[in-house]
């Protein structure tokens, strides 16, 4: 078999499922909760959401239906405010995004290896990632499938005849969360994740104990992000050089090349 977006299969006079729309007033509301700690009022996004991160008190709670059930008490002193706040809204590959989570991660083993994800909503029951290492960031989708071995052997990738270079192998584990998710995450998880690379395209393979998935991102400068969300703050410049960022030089050196 094959995985298709439901978007692909063109299937007229379908049920409508209740979600928040992105852009002017919604026409069906979505779920209303309330976070089981602190009070604070919840409109979940998607009937997908399994967990929330109460952006009011930190609270971390499993969703049930209609019901939230305290997970993990919020922790003192452990606060981040991201960069690209909750509730963020904008356009990126022609298609209009809601931020509604966010993650802090780390590799394991190594001091000061961090980055944030960013959980994007369409709307239309899709979603995407925003990636942010030191200035960097990428924009990620899940495949449908999985890469072929590369035509060079070794442990290379391909995706639809594109080389990929295995670029790092590590562990990533949470250690900080805030708003929807759709799994029951964590504080401590741990995925084993590698990286290949074609700039400005990056794939990662990641592994959990009950899930293996494969996604591909596509370099932006900061700039890039600041303007399709509408951000009054600049974000951080770059620093240092990205896994997946293209040679700023490639063009300059062609050209003195000829």
């Amino acid at each position: 078999g094959e995985a298709l977006e439901p978007k692909a299969l063109k299937l007229t006079n379908l049920r409508d499922l209740p979600r928040a729309a992105l852009v002017a007033a919604p026409r069906l509301k979505a779920e209303a909760l309330s976070c089981p700690s602190c009070g604070r009022p919840w409109q979940l996004h998607d009937a997908g959401i399994l967990a929330v991160a109460c952006p009011g008190c930190g609270t971390l709670s499993d969703i049930d239906g209609k019901i939230a059930k305290v997970r993990d008490a919020a922790r003192s002193g452990s606060t981040i405010t991201p960069p690209l706040p909750l509730g963020s809204r904008g356009k990126l590959a022609g298609q209009q995004w809601e931020v509604i989570g966010y993650l802090r991660k780390s590799t394991v083993g190594e001091v000061g290896a961090d980055w944030d994800e960013y959980l994007l909503y369409d709307g239309e029951g899709g979603f995407s990632w925003l990636a942010s290492e030191r200035g960097h960031w990428n924009f990620i989708r899940q495949l449908n499938g999985q890469p072929d071995s590369s035509r060079f052997g070794g442990q290379d990738v391909r995706v639809k005849g594109e080389e990929f270079q295995h670029f790092a192998s590590y562990t990533g584990e949470v250690s900080f969360v805030l708003g929807e998710f759709t799994w029951r995450v964590a504080v401590g998880e741990q995925v084993e994740v590698t990286d290949y690379i074609a700039p400005p395209s990056i794939l990662s393979r990641e592994k959990s104990a009950s899930e293996l998935t494969w996604s591909r991102g596509e370099y932006l400068p900061p700039e890039e992000i600041s303007t399709a969300f509408g951000l009054k703050r600049s974000l951080l410049p770059p620093s240092g050089v990205n896994a997946c960022q293209p040679n700023p030089y490639g063009g300059r050196r062609l050209s003195l090349l000829l």
